[in-house]
């Protein structure tokens, strides 16, 4: 059974339907399809931002549940996040807090991440990334 970690971004693409969804769409279906709670963070947060009301916040919230196992965090998560992000100042880059969380829901797991937002994590150690390089 392969599993991977699913970004933010390729979550949201598959709930609207995504024309970008269509690349994504056949690897995440051969996967178990995993987010990291900061996956599962952000999109609520986009639902608030957005001001959507409780129907549509429902819709999301439950094609969530239907498509996705969410990771809580854990003490090898917190590890690799430290890792990342550290790794990431010494490079002289910098890796946003979401962005290491998701990352290192990944790389605590050993599964690769599916991500359209490829700059944000292509340069991290140990991480297996899959995006569209094709845009």
């Amino acid at each position: 059974m392969n599993f991977a970690v699913v970004d933010t971004d390729v979550v949201s693409f598959a709930f609207r339907d995504d024309e970008r969804y269509a690349f994504y769409r056949p690897i995440v279906e051969n996967t178990v399809p995993l987010i990291s709670f900061m996956t599962y963070a952000e999109l609520r947060q986009g639902a608030r931002n957005r001001n959507w009301g409780e129907r549509r916040t429902t819709e999301l919230l439950a094609f969530v549940d239907g498509h996705f196992a969410i990771m809580n965090s854990d003490k090898a998560m917190a590890e690799e996040w430290a890792r990342l992000r550290d790794f990431a100042n010494r490079s002289g880059r910098h890796l946003r807090t979401a962005d290491g969380w998701i990352a290192a829901a990944a790389v605590s797991r050993d599964v690769p991440l599916i991500s359209n937002n490829a700059k944000d994590f292509n340069y991290l150690p140990d991480l297996t990334l899959i995006s569209d390089q094709s845009k």
